[in-house]
């Protein structure tokens, strides 16, 4: 699958997005009504066209405290790109939808063919394959707090993304907490520790090869 990257992964009452950035001032990672947020891969007017269409649902009478599997509905739903003139199948974009309330994290995905899918993890975007190999074979082991959570992320972005906080987004969904961009400052701290990592794991290599 091409487009930019995301990757998708609930924690323990949270769900963290990272993603790539198309520019550097332009975030592809929005909070719909401050409890569900949504991240797109495939970057076009029409996907901002429909994730607007979609916070306009989500404070509208009709789609007021929707929950999540609803929004994903809406945001491939055939007759409504037809009404607004929009390309449908196969889709230009795919989606993540993440929520968390009383009964836990919730993070759905989308593909260019609008199938839905329920998921603890998941990444979309270019070489997905790769990376969702990884996922599965960390996701386990991995610590599940909210920055464990944001930390496993971005580690598992930068499988195959630089890591520059500059092409690099990050959202935290979490119970009983408002939607939150995380601070560059933050990632940036995470991106260091992450870097470090690797050059003692290459180090030690290096050193087992001698």
């Amino acid at each position: 699958m091409t487009g930019n990257l995301l990757v998708g992964i609930t924690g323990n009452h949270c769900v963290v997005i990272a993603a790539e950035k198309y520019y550097e001032n332009q975030n592809n990672i929005c909070s719909l009504d401050g409890k569900i947020t949504v991240a797109w891969s495939g970057y076009s007017s029409e996907s901002l066209m429909v994730v607007d269409k979609a916070k306009i649902y989500t404070n509208s009478i009709h789609g007021l405290n929707s929950p999540a599997n609803r929004i994903v509905e809406f945001l491939i739903d055939p007759e409504i790109r037809v009404l607004n003139n929009l390309p449908t199948l196969p889709y230009t974009e795919s989606f993540m939808v993440a929520s968390c309330d009383n009964n836990g994290p919730n993070l759905f995905v989308t593909d260019t063919y609008g199938t839905i899918s329920h998921v603890l993890a998941s990444a979309v975007g270019r070489k997905s394959d790769l990376v969702t190999n990884f996922l599965v074979e960390n996701y386990s082991t991995a610590n599940k707090s909210i920055l464990g959570t944001i930390e496993f992320a971005l580690k598992t972005l930068c499988v195959i993304s630089v890591p520059d906080t500059k092409i690099i987004g990050v959202s935290v969904t979490a119970f009983n907490r408002p939607f939150e961009v995380v601070d560059n400052n933050i990632i940036s701290q995470f991106l260091s520790k992450i870097e470090l990592s690797r050059i003692v794991v290459n180090d030690a290599v290096k050193i087992n090869n001698i």
